[in-house]
């Protein structure tokens, strides 16, 4: 038995609602199927499931917003229908027995009989639990669920990178021992200043939502460990101050501000930038579009794209991802592009394998891509694959931009406008369309060096668009 939880669907987001489920119990579902549709300050996401077998319990309502972790549905293997039903069996045996019991008979036989049925039923009913413990820690390890060291779920470790606790040691109150986002933040739990009359012990994420919500955490009788306040209790209070209508696009850029803030205070960041000569990239983009019709014709942004993909390639220390203290190469080159919505806001979805295929896929799937995300309509897996992220502004007319990093990705890449300059070419002084880049990235990472060989693998790719 595996936990569907609330997923994290970016650096930025804490908690979600679940607008509806798209599978009720009972059915069988399937690596990749879309299980439910999560509304975030971002839009409504459609979230994949990422095992199988047949969903058990449904423990979220729809309408219901629950915090990032929070287990929503429980996911069983089929053959747990076949131990259900030997369970149901072995207690319609002891009830059976029990009726018989009743039934006009010698006592002493009545009284064998019920007792050797509830005997039966109760071994019955005990094999499937006792081979549930003994093989408990398998079948995790196979789902992603349980890797070296304590028994928890992704969401639950990147949970405690966040808070920076220690999974070591600590005493998961989940089955089987597993540790729930609860043990995490109870592990997590702070004080107010010694100067304070009475010291309130409460999570940092419990903070964080009393600050957002209006919450005199004062006032709050805390269910946790000795009396420590936690998320649900915040939750459950009463706002002490009037809430400010807030609107979905105010939600969203509030919600990218917290985000960047941390990663400002938490990423060392360096910037390296150049100018890249786009003559040889616009002439071929020009004579290729002449001969292709409307719908296969392609735009300047593709060929950036794949640039920066097939770059990273050979700089696969940028293609990486910060995960409990340490970095950890993606094989995937998964770009993240920017995209700005219409009523406000930004959301960076994830091109898949952006390095492979022709640039007319490419081109095809990222039309897409930011239709769906204008249209609000994104997959899960889209909103947490991206190994780097690509910002253009260059259709506002800046030219150039200092980005900064999305949590956990370790760079990000942006690009300004393309303006004729003066450039020298052959020792003449020339026009030249050419675009700025500027290269952020984790110092922690990689360093100035390492980000000034990328560029220059961008330039020269970007000089050879019929490679791309």
């Amino acid at each position: 038995m595996t936990e569907f939880v609330m997923p994290s669907l970016g650096a930025d987001m804490t908690a979600g609602t679940l607008a509806k489920w798209r599978v009720a119990v009972g059915d069988t579902v399937s690596h990749g199927d879309i299980i439910a549709e999560v509304e975030t300050d971002k839009g409504i996401i459609e979230v994949e499931v990422f095992e199988s077998g047949v969903v058990q319990a449904l423990r979220v309502k729809e309408g219901e917003k629950v915090p990032v972790g929070t287990p929503m549905a429980e996911i069983g293997e089929a053959e747990a229908e076949s131990g259900a039903a030997t369970v149901a069996g072995a207690e319609t045996a002891t009830e059976t027995a029990a009726e018989s019991a009743a039934a006009p008979a010698a006592e002493t036989e009545t009284e064998t009989a019920a007792e050797t049925a509830a005997a039966s039923a109760s071994e019955a009913a005990a094999a499937p639990a006792a081979a549930e413990r003994v093989g408990v820690r398998e079948p995790m390890r196979r789902s992603g669920l349980f890797e070296d060291g304590p028994m928890a779920s992704p969401a639950v470790r990147r949970r405690a990178h966040e808070l920076d606790v220690s999974l070591e040691g600590l005493r998961g109150s989940g089955e089987h021992g597993r540790i729930t986002i609860e043990d995490v933040q109870r592990a997590a739990k702070v004080s107010v200043p010694s100067g304070s009359r009475d010291r309130i012990r409460i999570s940092p994420y419990a903070r964080r939502i009393a600050a957002d919500r209006g919450v005199d955490i004062g006032q709050i009788r805390g269910t946790g460990p000795g009396g420590a306040i936690r998320a649900d209790d915040v939750l459950s209070a009463e706002p002490s101050r009037p809430a400010e209508p807030v609107s979905p696009a105010d939600r969203m850029q509030r919600a990218i501000a917290a985000a960047m803030t941390r990663a400002n205070d938490e990423i060392p960041h360096y910037y390296v930038e150049h100018t890249i000569d786009m003559g040889p990239a616009l002439g071929w983009l020009r004579d290729f579009n002449a001969s292709a019709s409307i719908e296969e014709r392609l735009v300047s942004g593709v060929l950036v794209l794949r640039a920066v993909a097939l770059a990273l390639r050979k700089h696969r220390s940028l293609n990486a991802t910060w995960q409990g203290g340490e970095a950890v190469p993606s094989d995937e080159v998964n770009v993240g592009l920017a995209v700005s919505l219409r009523g406000g806001g930004l959301v960076a979805p994830a091109l898949r394998n952006t390095d492979e295929g022709s640039l007319a896929e490419l081109m095809g799937r990222m039309t897409d891509l930011v239709a769906r995300a204008r249209s609000g309509t994104l997959r899960s897996s889209e909103m947490t694959a991206a190994t780097i992220t690509l910002t253009a502004l260059g259709e506002r007319g800046v030219e150039s931009v200092t980005p900064i990093i999305f949590p956990p990705q370790v760079a990000i890449v942006g690009c300004g406008a393309t303006v004729e300059r003066p450039w020298v070419a052959g020792g003449r002084v020339v026009v030249r369309p050419v675009m700025r880049v500027t290269l952020g990235a984790d110092h922690r990472v990689s360093n100035g060096h390492q980000g000034a060989r990328f560029l220059s693998t961008l330039e020269g790719l970007l000089q050879e668009p019929d490679k791309l």
